[in-house]
């Protein structure tokens, strides 16, 4: 939710190792964020501010969301 709130483009979600697996993914599950900008901006070696800003917020809302649960 927070990443749909911010505008991050999310592409999937894996809930399981073996899915994760099969998609040649490290770690064991996860949410599959792909964000031109943000490729681009590593590419070039400059992101900024309010783009760290909103993924960082999804990372943290991910691990908050986690341990409520």
């Amino acid at each position: 939710m927070a990443a749909f709130l911010l505008g991050t483009p999310i592409r999937g979600v894996v809930l399981d190792a073996a899915t994760a697996r099969a998609a040649g993914l490290p770690g064991p599950a996860g949410t599959l964020l792909w964000d031109a900008s943000l490729a681009d901006g590593f590419g070039a070696g400059r992101v900024g501010a309010a783009l760290l800003d909103a993924y960082a917020v999804v990372l943290f809302a991910g691990v908050a969301a986690e341990a409520i649960e």
